[in-house]
């Protein structure tokens, strides 16, 4: 049995099997955001996972089509899917949200919403069926989900259109309508300059009204969440950089761009 550095009352704590979590930010022009985040999250990890390991890819979009959150999601997921690591947990983490103490970030036995309780909502989440920000999951749910839609481009309704995936594949704990949740106190996540954290995101009406259309197709139970995702992304990585011990910055584009 390996033993972990840290001690606890003058006795070394013994490490089990190491928990490797995939850790996937999207990305795009968030220096700020993300210089603050990254290391945060790794000596996030040194303090409270000491025995484990975060994998961190930051997917950035390069090109210059309008964002395309979820389609990065699905980027990152395929990377991690097709790892030679063994994920137990693939957190989608926003570049924007900070944990505090006690995020249960290896934690993922059923689909989680780790950030339940956000500064920028009074602590707590805009509404019951919020299914963003940091969201967890098996590798397996992930693929049961199909991941994200490709779809959704500009700003809005990947997260909504997650929540209907979740719920259509069977995957919410109880029979209520809510992502499963950390308990509370354990999910606080503070938002990185606050001040800017609805800063205003490009979003044409042309774009607005297919994401609308879909999510409408969504809520109704439509089907279009087992052909459209993880098993129909297409994309080119076009550079990749390791910039540190477990974070690897990915470009990515469409194939066709």
């Amino acid at each position: 049995m390996a033993f972990c550095a840290p001690l606890l009352l003058g006795m070394a704590l013994a490490c089990t099997v190491p928990v490797h979590i995939g850790i996937i930010i999207p990305y795009r022009n968030r220096d700020h955001h993300a210089s603050v985040l990254i290391p945060h999250l790794l000596g996030y990890r040194r303090a409270h996972f000491p025995c484990d390991y975060f994998h961190v890819w930051v997917v950035e979009q390069d090109n210059l089509e309008p964002f395309n959150r979820a389609w990065l999601g699905n980027v990152g997921l395929s990377l991690a899917l097709n790892a030679t690591v063994r994920f137990k947990c693939i957190v989608f983490h926003d570049v924007d949200l900070k944990p505090a103490e006690g995020v249960p970030y290896t934690s993922c036995e059923a689909p989680v919403q780790l950030s339940s309780e956000l500064e920028h909502f009074n602590w707590g989440v805009p509404y019951a069926t919020s299914a963003g920000g940091v969201v967890s999951m098996r590798p397996e749910h992930w693929e049961q989900v199909n991941g994200f839609s490709n779809d959704y481009v500009g700003w809005g309704g990947e997260d909504d259109d997650l929540y209907h995936r979740i719920r259509m594949a069977g995957l919410l704990v109880a029979s209520g309508s809510a992502i499963d949740r950390p308990k509370p106190g354990t999910g606080r996540f503070h938002t990185i300059d606050e001040s800017k954290a609805n800063h205003p995101r490009a979003q044409s009406h042309e774009f607005y009204a297919k994401s609308t259309a879909i999510l409408k197709d969504m809520a109704s139970g439509s089907a279009r969440w087992k052909t459209d995702g993880l098993n129909s992304v297409a994309y080119r990585v076009t550079k990749t950089e390791v910039r540190s011990r477990g974070v690897v910055w990915v470009h990515a584009k469409h194939p066709f761009l």
